[in-house]
């Protein structure tokens, strides 16, 4: 009985073990759980986005820095002047600059522009021209205000290193004085450009050339040079196209040894206006690029070039033709003789009197048009159904920039036709209203869509030399209501 008792009492105790072993498991298992659900807890708290309504907004981006020595520096200066974080993209409201430190994990926060006072000033020695990569710009500043700069990567920079002078205690650029020879001006090509003081004029190198100036710069020299290329063609698929005056210009720059350059071709009729500035040399200024320096100048200067208007018509004759809706002026006489008009049909011509057939002289003819097509479209459905692009086509590209049309006015070359030994030479002859032996072109204005016109000029406009007007009869043509 009692081996029996001992017997049992022993499983009882076993058994008691095993219950206790397992509840003490289940006891430090549940620990360990709590514990890894408190850290996973702790990690999601810091990682899910914070309400910057219950914490303070830097003590918010404090945490998100993690330590890192960058991050805090920029958020120390954003606390101490109460400036608030840039969107993800960078920017900042209007009225607000942004800035950063220079170093990878900065923060970059906005800085109200009517906070900055670099500009105070007593006398002119206080200013100074000073480059911000905030904006890419030359400013001109106090000389002895330290600023804060942008870590901003500039791929172009605004206008050139400026002369800054003290106005009504305030650091201003000095507007350039444009006396002595600083503004060139040339009458035959009718335009304008104005220059640096520090540019000296050299003799010109050609018949070809109008203009030849040179500058020292730090040990190297530049030179600007303003050229005609007669009887040349712009090839503007390799150049940038850009508003010069009133015209479009097409500019480009390249780099040759230590130098680099920058061009600029204007088309004038059969010949072209050639804008060049080559800094030849080494560029000792660490601020900005040779390239951009370079490009800098250039542009300035090209900002100020303009045609000079010589477009007085007053007295010369207008026709109205309101079947066909248009209008048109032009000069009685010019320096070489009159000239007689006279409208057959739907053409207009114009010529010297001593011509015995006025057929023989310029034109304009006028063609109807469905309103819906454009002049491409209203081109080739004209004069072009039984041809293929092999034998005539129509360029695309509008270029009324070459004249002095309205905005709403579009203007295509007359009809071309493939060039090379493998196209046969009768295709010249067979396309209609071609390109052939001078200037001609098609003209529509968008705002008259059910007409358009061809203009056959040749190799001379009318007027031919009229002192004083630099305008042609074609460039007075209008459409009007019919």
């Amino acid at each position: 009985m009692k081996k029996e008792s001992l017997s049992i009492m022993t499983v009882k105790i076993l058994l008691a073990v095993v219950i206790f072993a397992g509840i003490g498991v289940i006891i430090i298992g549940g620990g360990y759980i709590v514990w890894e659900y408190s850290k996973c807890a702790t990690n999601n708290q810091i990682t899910k986005p914070i309400n910057q309504e219950t914490e303070n907004y830097y003590d918010i981006l404090e945490k998100k820095c993690a330590g890192d020595n960058c991050c805090i520096s920029s958020l120390k200066t954003m606390r101490e002047n109460n400036y608030k974080e840039a969107d993800e993209s960078g920017k900042c409201p209007e009225g607000f600059f942004m800035n950063m430190m220079k170093c990878i994990t900065s923060y970059r926060w906005c800085v109200p522009i009517k906070e900055i006072e670099w500009e105070s000033c007593n006398q002119d020695n206080d200013c100074e021209a000073r480059f911000s990569h905030c904006d890419c710009r030359y400013h001109c500043v106090n000389k002895n205000i330290e600023t804060v700069d942008c870590a901003v990567e500039c791929d172009t920079i605004g206008p050139i290193l400026p002369k800054c002078v003290c106005e009504n205690n305030e650091c201003v650029e000095n507007q350039p004085d444009t006396s002595d020879g600083q503004t060139y001006r040339n009458e035959e090509f009718g335009f304008e450009v104005k220059y640096p003081k520090d540019f000296t004029k050299q003799e010109t190198v050609s018949d070809n050339s109008m203009l030849y100036l040179k500058r020292a710069e730090n040990g190297s020299n530049i030179f600007m040079n303003i050229n005609i290329k007669r009887n040349y063609q712009v090839n503007y698929f390799e150049a940038e196209e850009i508003k010069i005056g009133d015209r479009i210009g097409y500019k480009y720059f390249y780099q040759e040894g230590v130098g680099y350059s920058g061009v600029v071709l204007i088309q004038l009729d059969q010949d072209a206006l050639e804008l060049t500035y080559d800094f030849i040399g080494y560029y000792k200024d660490k601020k900005i690029s040779k390239e951009a320096f370079v490009e800098n100048n250039f542009n300035q200067i090209l900002s100020t070039f303009k045609f000079i208007k010589k477009d007085d018509t007053s007295d010369w004759q207008t026709y109205r033709n309101e079947e066909f809706g248009f209008e048109v002026k032009y000069p009685e006489s010019d320096n070489f003789g009159e000239y007689k008009v006279e409208q057959i049909n739907d053409i207009f011509y114009i010529a010297y009197d001593n011509y015995d057939d006025i057929t023989g002289g310029q034109f304009v003819k006028i063609f109807t048009k469905d309103r819906k097509d454009g002049l491409k479209q209203a081109i080739e459905k004209k004069f072009l159904k039984n041809f293929t692009e092999e034998e005539c086509f129509v360029s695309e590209k509008d270029i009324n920039y070459l004249y002095k049309y309205p905005e709403s006015y579009i203007v295509l070359s007359a009809i071309d036709y493939p060039n090379g030994e493998e196209y046969p030479l009768e295709n010249k002859n067979n396309c209609p209203y071609a390109i052939f032996n001078g200037k001609s072109y098609f003209l529509m204005d968008s705002n008259h869509p059910d007409r358009f016109a061809f203009f056959s000029i040749g190799q001379y406009s009318i007027p031919v030399a009229l002192e004083g007007v630099e305008i042609f009869w074609q460039d007075t043509f209008k459409f009007i209501e019919n």
